[in-house]
């Protein structure tokens, strides 16, 4: 029945008929027909019939009755504003301004609110209410009914909250988000660094081969050396003796002086070849550095992966 009523007002109370002669209702009238939709309980159609006076045309009780009527309709925070310009109004009169404040008291007091913080692992989190976006901590008036408390990481979202309100609820919102999980970046690749010797090469076996025969070849060459005096000085006597074994020992000491030649002679070679094999033995290469990169696994902790 809502509709056809406020259908037949809207048209006697701005529609003209020339032809019949009908006058147009006047601002007085189209008031008096707002407040009793108000008082009948149609809020809708009364606020309609409020706001459809100009602007300019309005009075102060016109005023008041629409934000009244928003009130009523839980549209809180228009309410509050409608009141506001009332009481900021210059040309309104005392008992106006009065009545206006009052009336705001009791709108801000009924008007719902929710607090919104951070938890420590959501300092990035983007928060927003019912879409708009608010700087958290914060503690904003809403409107009564269902609001959506939302958090976003760029265009991630990572926290929803429905909450219901009703009018004097306040609700506090903890935004609890997991951490971010932060991608290390990977560890670049160490250069190539000049290792240790490649012990590991045929030339450092062949090397070491020919430092050990030129050891033994020095080591008998040695020996053969010290053993010559011995047997001179045998040559020696025997010979003054008359002993022909004195032959003996002087061909003994000869050939004493032919290994110990050949011992030195072959030693030296074979130390030689060996230096040569111990310096064109190629080196690794390697690096001795330990590689560390830090990964951090999703909320969960840090993990170390190392190489060598």
């Amino acid at each position: 029945m809502r509709a056809p009523l406020l259908a037949v007002l809207l048209a006697l109370s701005f529609a003209a008929a020339p032809s019949s002669g009908a006058t147009v209702p006047t601002l007085e009238e189209r008031y008096k027909t707002a407040v009793k939709l108000e008082n009948a309980g149609n809020v809708v159609d009364a606020l309609a019939m409020f706001e459809a006076i100009p602007k300019e045309q309005r009075d102060f009780n016109t005023r008041l009755h629409i934000a009244s009527c928003k009130r009523k309709l839980g549209r809180m925070l228009e309410s509050a504003k409608e009141y506001e310009a009332i009481v900021a109004d210059p040309t309104a009169d005392g008992p106006t301004r009065e009545t206006a404040q009052s009336d705001l008291d009791a709108v801000v007091a009924a008007t719902p609110r929710i607090r919104v913080k951070l938890a420590g692992t959501a300092a990035d989190v983007r928060v927003a209410i019912d879409g708009v976006t608010v700087v958290a901590p914060a503690d904003r008036a809403v409107d009564p009914g269902t609001r959506v408390v939302t958090g976003s990481r760029g265009s991630t979202k990572v926290f929803e909250r429905t909450v219901q309100l009703a009018e004097g609820t306040k609700v506090d919102v903890l935004v609890d988000a997991p951490a971010a999980t932060v991608a290390a970046a990977p560890a670049a690749a160490p250069a190539p660094s000049e290792g240790g010797i490649d012990k590991g090469s045929p030339r450092w076996t062949a090397g070491w081969i020919g430092a050990g025969v030129g050891a033994a070849a020095l080591g008998v060459g040695t020996w053969a050396l010290l053993r010559i005096p011995g047997l001179e000085k045998e040559r020696d006597e025997l010979a003054a003796q008359g002993d022909r074994a004195a032959a003996d020992r002087a061909s003994d000491a000869r050939s004493m002086q032919t290994i110990a030649r050949i011992g030195y002679g072959v030693g030296a070679v074979a130390i030689g070849t060996a230096a040569f094999f111990f310096l064109t033995t190629p080196r690794r290469a390697t690096s001795t550095a330990l590689q560390v990169a830090p990964t951090v696994a999703g909320a969960w902790g840090l993990s170390l992966q190392g190489a060598w």
